[in-house]
């Protein structure tokens, strides 16, 4: 295979140094900005802070400077304070930009690296205090898969699996595929490069000898178990080393913009919590305050979406029912196992048959959608910064939970200044003739929704478990040929002022559990909004 290749690692160290490797920075944009006499280091590093590329070349010229020194170059900004305006204006012509929608497997660990450095970036403040370093180690910590993803474009999805489903054998893995091992290609990248002295230590880093006693370590961190502090010297080295916050940084991005990963997330959420010794909640703040600022810069994501890995929540391990059937199987006697197997696979057969007749009558609810929610999300959130008026925040709200959510009619609902009557405000419906309804409640005639005035509140409603209340529902409701429907209270400015309504006329179908639960997300940050006016 090495001679296949027809290269060395010290060959493709060679190509890597001549700027071959395209930046993501557009060149007009870098060249109008040199071009202007008044620009500064400050304009460029503003410019290109999302270009890893672009970073690893100024901090390779910036080495070179420096090595006659003490010290080492820890940041962009640092490195353009050295090498100068004039110094990048000299090597602007040899760099190159990607081609359009060109290695999309390659841009998105580029952007993972950008966000991995902002969660190095929080991380190291809630251990250390002190960032520059380890945000600029957590950003070139995979500078060597950037150089294998762009050399090996069509063999992307066997690096994605050599990376992420064999993270302990990738050394045996890039010695077979390509000649050379990984660790021998990181060392001589962060040697030529002048890679802060961190990321020199991450090529002989490994958390190989201590995996087992770290499965340990986070189970007792989930138990509070005090055993914890017992552990073994080396699992302590590991845990407390510098080089573990950009590793972790890098997991933890790789997980949120990876949704087969995202079983994983917990898990490094816990190391993290350790290796930081915060609590789970301030890590995982830390991890969706650098989406947000990732985010804000328009880091573009090609394959998968900033965060998707986060919505939804981690998936069982598969098998569970047949598993305890084969240990409560393996306890008993050949006897009881015979006279019981007939009985088992009934109890499966039919277990299987009521799980799909489930499905069916459940309403399909897709990634993609659950994707578009989460953006409608960050942006009430956001406040005046994501919608600029409460009215157009009220129709994007309905008009997105109609184009992508299993619900076909949504009612935006107001209530007067006294909280005695309600009126709805707008409907949007995903069939024209559907948005004629038009409910008006009289919350003393109609006593089953008051329950939604003292504080914002949810319930899904269903004719057959609500059989009793159903009657006293307003009649635009109950003449609609609708089995169930779902409500849900705005709390803002001290009172409940609003209420949301979604159904599905003509349907029996039920809602799914997960939209559900990304619903009420969608009404706190809709009242959120309105909070602001």
């Amino acid at each position: 295979m090495a001679q296949a290749l027809s290269y060395t690692a010290p060959q493709l160290i060679e190509k890597f140094c001549q700027f071959e490797i395209p930046i993501l920075t557009p060149l007009e944009a870098l060249q109008t900005c040199l071009a202007n006499h008044d620009c500064a280091a400050a304009d460029i590093a503003r410019l290109t802070a999302t270009d890893p590329i672009f970073c690893l070349y100024m901090q390779k010229l910036a080495g070179e400077i420096q090595a006659q020194r003490n010290g080492e170059v820890n940041g962009l900004e640092h490195a353009l304070s050295m090498i100068g305006i004039e110094g990048i204006r000299a090597i602007a012509g040899q760099l190159k930009n990607f081609e359009k929608e060109h290695q999309p497997e390659m841009r998105q660990v580029l952007a993972e690296s950008v966000l991995a450095s902002h969660i190095a970036k929080h991380l190291a403040k809630m251990k250390t205090g002190y960032t520059k370093d380890i945000e600029a180690a957590a950003l070139f910590a995979r500078a060597t898969e950037w150089l294998m993803y762009w050399m090996h474009p069509k063999r992307s999805w066997q690096l994605r699996r050599m990376f992420y489903r064999k993270p302990m054998s990738y050394e045996q893995a890039s010695e077979v595929l390509f000649g050379f091992q990984f660790g021998e290609l990181q060392k001589l990248v962060s040697e030529s490069f002048f890679l802060p002295h961190l990321n020199q230590r991450l090529a002989n880093f490994s958390l190989v000898p201590v995996s087992r006693e770290l499965l340990q370590a986070v189970t007792l961190h989930r138990q509070n178990d005090l055993r914890l502090e017992e552990c073994s010297r080396a699992l302590r080295l590991h845990l407390g080393a510098p080089e573990m916050t950009p590793i972790i940084a890098n997991r933890l991005a790789q997980i949120v913009c990876s949704p087969w990963l995202r079983n994983a997330w917990s898990r490094w959420k816990d190391i993290a919590a350790i290796h930081c010794h915060q609590k789970d909640s301030q890590v995982t703040q830390a991890v969706i305050q650098s989406c947000r600022e990732v985010d804000t810069l328009h880091v573009q994501f090609p394959q998968f979406q900033l965060a998707s890995a986060l919505i939804d929540p981690p998936s069982p391990s598969p098998y569970a029912q047949y598993l305890s059937i084969t240990t409560t199987a393996t306890t008993n006697s050949p006897v009881a196992i015979n006279a019981n197997a007939s009985k088992r696979d009934k109890q499966v057969n039919s277990n299987h048959l009521l799980e799909k007749k489930q499905r069916e009558k459940t309403l399909a609810y897709t990634a993609t959608q659950r994707t578009y929610l989460k953006g409608l999300y960050r942006k009430l959130m956001s406040g005046v910064d994501g919608i600029s008026d409460a009215k157009s925040a009220i129709t994007q709200f309905a008009e997105t939970l109609i184009e992508h959510s299993p619900l076909e009619r949504v009612v935006f609902i107001v209530i007067n200044q006294a909280g005695t009557k309600a009126k709805s405000l707008l409907t949007k419906a995903k069939q024209t003739e559907h948005e004629n309804l038009v409910i008006s409640v009289d919350f003393a005639k109609n006593k089953v929704w008051q329950k939604f005035l003292a504080h914002q509140a949810f319930l899904q409603f269903d004719q057959m478990k609500h059989q009793a209340y159903w009657s006293q529902l307003p009649d635009s409701i109950q003449n609609e040929h609708i089995t169930h429907f779902i409500l849900n209270s705005l709390f803002y400015r001290n009172k409940v002022r609003a209420l949301i309504y979604g159904d599905m006329p003509y349907s029996k179908a039920i809602l799914p559990p997960e939209f559900i639960k990304d619903f009420k997300l969608l009404c706190t940050s809709l009242a959120e909004r309105l909070r602001v006016g």
